[in-house]
């Protein structure tokens, strides 16, 4: 995976994800646009799906679509977030009380229920 213009490599961004309890694995990475990353669980139960800056209010994908019912979570943050689809674009709604609990600097990582 090639890094952003940020500077930020994605071997960088491994080091901010490990706290999932392992399961966050480079595995097939791919990017969509200037600042959000893919990757997936070795049992392809996950996507990760990582975006550099933070996305308030919203970010929104075209290459990945949840289960419905998938709860979508922000690592290192315990509430799930918001989410929908709007036609073939997933929209993550970043609640404003997530301003203040940042989890980190660079990059974010939500951890998606596979299609």
């Amino acid at each position: 995976m090639q890094g952003s213009s940020s500077g930020y490599h994605y071997g960088h961004l491994y080091g901010y994800f490990q706290g999932d309890g392992g399961s966050f694995v480079p595995y097939k990475p791919f990017k969509e646009g200037e600042n959000i990353y893919f990757t997936r669980s070795k049992d392809n139960a996950f996507v990760y799906l990582i975006h550099e800056g933070w996305p308030f209010p919203s970010l929104t994908t075209n290459c990945v679509k949840p289960r419905d019912g998938s709860e979508i979570r922000m690592l290192g943050v315990q509430e799930p977030v918001n989410w929908h689809l709007d036609g073939d674009s997933l929209v993550i709604e970043m609640p404003a009380s997530f301003n203040d609990k940042i989890p980190c600097e660079h990059a974010y990582c939500f951890k998606i229920e596979q299609i």
